[in-house]
């Protein structure tokens, strides 16, 4: 499993998510599309920047299969959308309102950036404390980059 990508996925995803809901035109299904345009976009460029990286240390050019292995390795990145593109969808499908669709995809990633910081501690065999200050700390990243991403709107 990418950790990493997956963590950088949920924090793309959800400041993503809070810039584009703050567009009233967008609809969940639209903000949806744009949010996988997105991610897809991020997935690609990874997977090719891992390709040019490996080609400069490794001295041959990248075959087929090393595509295929990178741009597996970088899905994650994608996959990381996964629980925003379900609360956006039970918006759109009317299950639960527009803007309650939205503060559960925000929340979600924001929830999952957390327990990405505890689990990721707790695995660093550290203490409670410990685990609480790098749940926080992730929180606070994700927040961070939700702020920036609207203040440049």
């Amino acid at each position: 499993m990418n950790l990493a990508g997956t963590i950088y996925g949920t924090v793309i995803a959800t400041a993503l998510v809070a810039g584009l809901t703050e567009d009233d035109s967008l609809g969940e299904w639209e903000v949806i599309a744009w949010l996988l345009a997105t991610m897809v976009t991020f997935w690609v460029a990874h997977a090719y920047a891992n390709l040019l990286a490996g080609m400069s240390s490794g001295g041959r050019f990248p075959s087929l299969r090393d595509a295929r292995a990178a741009l597996g390795h970088e899905w994650a990145i994608v996959s990381a959308a996964g629980p925003a593109v379900v609360m956006l969808a039970l918006g759109g499908l009317h299950v639960i309102s527009g803007r309650t669709a939205e503060a559960l995809a925000v929340g979600v990633g924001l929830l999952a950036l957390g327990g990405w910081g505890w689990v990721l501690a707790a695995r660093g065999n550290v203490g409670v404390a410990r685990r609480l200050v790098a749940a926080l700390l992730s929180v606070a990243l994700g927040v961070a980059v939700i702020v920036l991403k609207l203040a440049v709107k």
